[in-house]
């Protein structure tokens, strides 16, 4: 992402992570690929999740994937030249694991093994319901926020 795209998202991520409804919970994560090697995108781009309520699984890579590097802000990954998985907890550090060759939806495949549960892949189960709980999540959180 360009420097400016940055800095939008970190101002607009500071506002969600003060929401009540998030209450400091915050974890993010990005399965990033690089101009030369998608990572299993069809194009590269950025795309973060935010997973409010899941600041402690920050860890869930830990011991499946290498950590190549940590980087206090996300503006410091500026460069940065091999497919990888980043998670942020809480605007911490950012963590930057190794995902050359991992599997599309690695990021979701982890996090329900640890959840216990078995439907990860949204091409076989889009669970529909809970996309429409996430936007309502979303939509009352953000209800009442004024962007400058």
């Amino acid at each position: 992402m360009p420097q400016e795209a940055i800095r939008e998202y970190e101002n607009m991520v500071q506002i969600f992570f003060r929401l009540p409804q998030i209450g400091g919970n915050l974890l993010e994560a990005e399965h990033g690929s690089t101009p030369n090697c998608h990572a299993g995108a069809c194009v590269a781009h950025t795309h973060i999740h935010l997973l409010p309520g899941f600041m402690k699984h920050h860890d869930f890579l830990n011991g499946r994937l290498q950590v190549v590097e940590t980087f206090p802000d996300l503006n410091s990954i500026l460069g940065f030249s091999q497919p990888y998985i980043l998670l942020r907890a809480n605007l911490g550090n950012a963590v930057i694991f190794g995902a050359d060759s991992v599997p599309t939806q690695t990021i979701r495949r982890v996090l329900c093994d640890r959840l216990g549960e078995t439907n990860w892949d949204w091409r076989t189960d889009p669970r529909n319901e809970l996309i429409e709980e996430t936007v309502a999540f979303w939509k009352a959180a953000l209800a009442n926020v004024k962007v400058a």
